[in-house]
């Protein structure tokens, strides 16, 4: 059981109203880890992972990119910047279609619009490189509302 799952058993009324029942002393459990601190953080982050790296976040990495968040030592545009330009990313080699196919999950969380992939597209076939297409998505409204509704700082690139 994760330490977030168990805190919140621990934690939860229908565990402490068993406990009651049963005539024990029910506890509880606090969690020093930083991806304990704040579940919309720590889902913006795992959104990271699941979405550009194809795979659940370790919990080091958890902690890392969530304690970054939380103190505000890194942005919702660093975070993405340093998840789709590492090398685990590019050594993916998509193409552009599936380089956007991500960009607009992981960024918007939704999936790419015909009108909108298809110009992204063909900016990218005349040469604009995916740095910039990434600090256009990360820069754009649609990302802000995506950040605030994890309640981390977009930042910018």
């Amino acid at each position: 059981m994760q330490p977030e799952s168990c805190a919140g058993l621990i934690n939860s009324k229908e565990y402490r109203t068993l406990c009651l029942n049963y005539g024990i002393t029910a506890g509880s459990y606090a969690s020093n880890e930083a991806r304990d601190k704040n579940a919309n953080i720590t889902a913006f982050v795992n959104r990271m992972y699941t979405l550009c790296l194809g795979r659940k976040g370790d919990a080091a990495g958890l902690n890392f990119w969530t304690a970054g968040l939380i103190n505000k030592s890194l942005t919702g545009a660093s975070a993405a910047a340093n998840f789709l330009n590492s090398k685990e990313f590019t050594g993916k080699n998509l193409s552009n279609s599936a380089y956007l196919d991500v960009m607009y999950q992981a960024m918007f969380g939704r999936k790419s619009d015909a009108t909108g992939k298809s110009y992204w597209i063909n900016q990218m076939n005349r040469g604009v490189s995916r740095r910039n297409v990434l600090a256009t998505f990360i820069n754009s409204a649609e990302y802000s509302k995506v950040c605030a509704s994890y309640g981390i700082v977009r930042g910018s690139m």
